[in-house]
């Protein structure tokens, strides 16, 4: 009996399956080709999604103001995200930030102002950090801001970054035995590749804090830069700080060599929403193309404020479909879940 049992609990043990696997291909076109080989081994179970790709970036910090030889620091850029995720029809938010002013109020106390934060349903990436002012700390964003200059010696610091969107601030450490006419200027604002740099020269070529490096992407059919970090500014001649063009960077601190005068900081850039998928148009929202990245339309939102990305008219039965040319074998169930129509062609 001891002998039977024994066999009994092996087989028991031998007989549980291997879990089912569960897939969603992309069938957004109504006909995407897929190629992959795959096992039924244990059941296996497809669906069909409508796949859509983004890019989501958050709006630039604003520069920090100068004041008397303490220049501001670069605003951070905007956090930024990319990736793909399948949608149902309806109604998908979309916010895009606005860049923030750069700081303008004379004395210590002018640190830009964070940028506004962009999001695309639940995902929401922060504005950049505000640059410090004068003899101030960068504010923490997306990026962060870089430090301000501190002519009188002693260190400060760039603001912090959120982990795995954007990168800190540059850090500060002041002037040279407190001589004002060899100081370190602001330091730059993080960027979404990588962190802002401190002052390493006060020559008039170099002067400017190096500011963190953005990316490069065409998901909207043209190369485009996004998320790069606001430079410091001069420690050696006085200017108001420049205005962020690229989308959700960081503006430029202000520069400044005078004593008792301000200068006010850059702006930073609004952010951006973008998202694609394979097919016609299947709904409304930002500027729609269906001809600038081949096979895809494209929605664009580049306008501050809040909106949609309206595919309430989006008939997933009628719209998904797929091509499987991958040969698919095994000794387990095939189920289809659905929605729309797959071609199992091998």
């Amino acid at each position: 009996m001891r002998h039977s049992k024994s066999i009994l609990t092996f087989l028991a043990l031998s007989s549980i399956a291997p879990a089912q696997t569960a897939i969603t291909l992309n069938g957004a076109s109504g006909s995407v080709s897929h190629a992959t080989a795959r096992s039924t081994n244990g059941g296996l179970s497809i669906g069909l999604g409508f796949e859509v790709e983004y890019l989501v970036v958050g709006g630039g910090g604003g520069g920090g103001n100068g004041y008397d030889s303490g220049p501001g620091g670069g605003g951070g850029a905007g956090g930024l995200t990319q990736g793909s995720l399948s949608l149902g029809s309806g109604n998908h938010s979309v916010t895009v930030g606005a860049g923030g002013a750069g700081g303008g109020t004379p004395g210590v106390g002018g640190s830009g102002v964070n940028g506004g934060n962009s999001s695309f349903g639940d995902i929401t990436m922060l504005g950049g950090g505000g640059g410090g002012a004068s003899r101030g700390n960068g504010l923490a964003g997306g990026s962060g801001g870089g430090a301000g200059g501190r002519p009188l010696g002693g260190n400060r610091t760039g603001g912090g970054g959120t982990s795995g969107y954007g990168n800190d601030g540059g850090n500060n450490y002041g002037s040279f035995g407190g001589d004002p006419s060899i100081s370190y200027g602001g330091s730059g604002g993080g960027g979404a590749l990588s962190a802002g740099q401190s002052r390493t020269s006060t020559s008039a070529s170099t002067n400017a804090g190096v500011w963190g490096e953005g990316i490069t992407s065409s998901i909207d059919g043209t190369s485009r830069q996004y998320a790069f970090g606001g430079y410091g500014g001069y420690a050696n001649f006085t200017s108001n700080g420049t205005n962020a063009t690229i989308i959700g960077s960081g503006g430029a601190g202000a520069s400044i060599n005078q004593n008792g005068i301000s200068r006010t900081g850059g702006s930073g850039s609004t952010g951006a929403v973008i998202v694609r998928y394979l097919g016609a148009a299947a709904g409304t929202g930002g500027t729609v193309s269906s001809s600038a990245v081949a096979g895809y339309t494209v929605h664009s939102f580049l306008t501050s404020g809040s909106s949609s990305l309206d595919l309430s008219g989006l008939n997933l039965n009628n719209r998904l479909g797929a091509v499987e040319n991958g040969v698919i074998s095994g000794s387990g169930d095939l189920t289809f879940t659905g929605p729309g129509t797959m071609t199992l062609n091998a």
